[in-house]
């Protein structure tokens, strides 16, 4: 187990009750180019899917809350792209902004959003799309 510790609070992105919990980074899936069809496309739950880079700031703010939402949340599979290591689902999905969110539903890319989110935000957007 991992302890988290949110010490960025600007623009009241990140929620209190997130600030300071044991998460495991473990429950995030890893997704490839090579895994996104079974992971993503194949997946029997709807699939919220970070697409990001490791120096990207708001990426790394980003990491506690998708965590928080594997452990938390049983109704969705929540994963994760290394968009430096996997360029090619960048260019399939025409990524020009990180971190991107988009949640699969039934092998279909249903919505997306850009930015970095707040945990109110990411819940409702998996709650519109189950």
């Amino acid at each position: 187990m991992i302890l988290f510790v949110i010490l960025d609070r600007r623009a009241d992105r990140i929620e209190p009750e997130v600030s300071s919990m044991i998460l495991s980074p473990s429950a995030l899936h890893r997704v490839t180019t090579d895994n996104f069809e079974e992971t993503v496309l194949g997946s029997a739950q709807p699939v919220l899917l970070e697409m990001g880079a490791p120096w990207c700031g708001p990426c790394r703010r980003m990491q506690p809350l998708l965590a928080h939402l594997a452990a938390c949340r049983d109704d969705v599979r929540i994963a994760t792209v290394d968009l430096d290591e996997n360029k090619p689902l960048a260019n399939r999905f025409q990524i020009t902004e990180i971190p991107t969110f988009m949640i699969f539903s039934g092998g279909e890319l249903v919505e997306r959003l850009s930015g970095e989110l707040r945990l109110s935000t990411l819940n409702a957007l998996i709650d519109r799309n189950k």
